[in-house]
């Protein structure tokens, strides 16, 4: 087992032991890496998001996944302090996954929590949009093709 901060159960703060649950292995492993049952969870994840700087945060790790603390302090003109509470903050809402690495914190996005609010409130809506493209897609190639045909004649 390593020492994993940021895939704790919903309400609980700290270090948590929790197997397999680090940047490389959230993919595979994301049920066991994914909390978010409750309306507090969710609260959690929208105040996280709130905050620019922990946006920020978020797509630096998106495009440098294992990076560490130190280096991704460097990224930001806030002292390390700061940029380790905005982590902490990720970290309680499920949107980070840290391991140590010796003596480096390494950090990883887990895209999880924001796929569930995808799945809650816009699914729906992007089949129904998906669908509505997808008729214009065929409608405008079959007027295409009547035209092409009215033409040649």
């Amino acid at each position: 087992m390593r020492e994993v901060r940021g895939a704790s159960q919903p309400g609980s703060h700290g270090l948590m032991r929790r197997p397999k649950c680090s940047g490389v292995d959230i993919a595979a492993n994301m049920s066991s890496c994914n909390y978010m049952t409750t309306q507090d969870d969710m609260t959690a994840v929208f105040h996280a998001l709130a905050h620019e700087t922990r946006r920020r945060i978020m797509d630096v790790l998106r495009a440098r996944p294992g990076i560490g603390v130190g280096e991704m302090a460097q990224e930001f003109d806030v002292t390390r302090i700061a940029v380790m509470n905005h982590i902490a903050v990720l970290e309680d809402a499920g949107l980070v996954v840290s391991e140590r690495d010796g003596r480096v914190r390494r950090l990883y996005l887990n895209p999880a929590p924001l796929q569930m609010i995808n799945d809650r409130w816009l699914d729906d809506y992007t089949g129904h949009w998906a669908r509505k493209l997808t008729g214009i897609k065929y409608a405008a190639e079959a007027a295409f093709e009547r035209t092409k045909k009215g033409r040649a004649t």
